[in-house]
């Protein structure tokens, strides 16, 4: 397995517009008022927030944070499971987590950029320079493109895998680009040798269910973004959206051919049910496998929320291998973290623990200058 072992968070993804978990929900607000009436997703948009008009009535009562995805998402798959949720019928409520998951998956799909740019031309460049060019391509984000250059660098000396909560496929496409492929270890999924452990526990815009079967199907992004009619910007690169979630049935279709559901899978933080663990054991072993042999553990942008107990546990368990930890380091803008980490972290790990106040485009400098081969 790996020595070193990335674990990224939504800090991660905020370069390229992802919203984090405090602010997804307002995000999808403003996305909400610019949708067309008579778009069908507009029609998810009102009925979540229903739901979440439903939740605020306990508010007198317990405390909830409204404004947190993770913390909303929680609240309705345990709606599903007691069959209770204020203003819904309890055949209603798989509806109202159906929505919720396509709400989700267009407010990513609707935020998160990748770039396109001229062959040659600096990053930045105006149009006079621009207008010059007549090959464009679509590339990764900035930040993400560094962070796969970087394991791509790190790869010949160093076994590396990465286990990310987010939803997005930033660095699923970054990778690819980078020449990397990603491995999902999902089960019935080619694995190619020369690949890269790319562990979602969560889910992912790019995985969808086959129609009356448990299997999960994964798209290939880079794939499906060389297929993509590639529009001349203004300015390079220029953002570029994509929706890779929104019609994941449609891609996966003209990819390889098969039926699968339209709704990506998307796994609420914190949530241990029996549907969820058939499909996604597989992934979960892995990432326990991973933290139990790693030597260097890096957390960049995740912030161990009280919302998600999946990481404390997964940690807990995965990490009673006989590998000896070298560094814990994580990185995060808010000091606020230190805390968590600390009341997670046994002995031998507490003196490997190191926080430094950075982003992700910080922490991508500091991993150059810490996993630099020496030439």
């Amino acid at each position: 397995m790996s020595e070193i072992v990335f674990v990224l968070g939504a800090g991660a993804s905020v370069h390229a517009g992802a919203p984090v978990m405090a602010n997804f929900l307002e995000v999808a607000r403003d996305i909400e008022r610019s949708i067309d009436p008579e778009d069908p997703i507009k029609t998810d948009y009102q009925r979540v927030r229903k739901a979440i008009y439903a939740i605020q009535r306990v508010q007198s009562k317990a405390k909830v944070d409204l404004h947190n995805l993770e913390a909303v998402f929680t609240i309705l798959e345990s709606a599903l499971t007691v069959k209770k949720l204020a203003g819904f019928e309890p055949d209603d409520i798989p509806q109202a987590i159906a929505s919720f998951k396509k709400v989700i998956t267009h407010t990513l799909d609707s935020r998160s950029t990748l770039l396109v740019q001229a062959k040659g031309v600096q990053f930045g460049a105006p149009l006079s320079a621009v207008a010059q060019k007549t090959h464009f391509f679509i590339g990764p984000s900035r930040d993400y493109n560094s962070f796969a250059r970087a394991i791509k660098e790190i790869r010949p000396t160093r076994s590396v895998s990465v286990i990310t909560f987010n939803y997005d496929v930033g660095v699923d496409f970054a990778l690819s680009y980078n020449g990397i492929f990603p491995n999902y270890n999902l089960p019935d999924t080619p694995i190619h040798d020369d690949g890269l452990s790319l562990i979602k526990p969560h889910g992912s815009l790019n995985w969808a269910k086959e129609k009356d079967s448990d299997r999960i199907i994964a798209l290939d992004t880079g794939r499906i973004i060389e297929a993509q009619a590639v529009p001349k910007p203004h300015i390079s690169p220029s953002p570029f959206t994509f929706a890779f979630g929104s019609r994941i049935s449609e891609h996966i279709r003209a990819q390889q051919q098969l039926e699968v559901e339209d709704t990506p899978v998307l796994v609420p933080p914190g949530i241990y049910k029996a549907d969820h663990h058939r499909a996604l054991n597989s992934v979960w072993r892995a990432a326990a496998k991973e933290l139990s042999e790693a030597e260097d553990i890096i957390v960049i942008g995740f912030s161990l929320p009280t919302t998600d107990s999946f990481f404390n546990h997964l940690y807990a368990l995965g990490t009673e291998g006989e590998s000896i930890i070298r560094r814990f380091w994580v990185y995060n803008p808010d000091r606020k973290v230190v805390d968590r980490f600390m009341t997670i972290l046994g002995e031998q790990a507490l003196p490997r623990f190191r926080y430094k106040e950075a982003d992700f485009s910080d922490a991508i400098r500091d991993l150059w200058e810490t996993y630099q081969p020496k030439r």
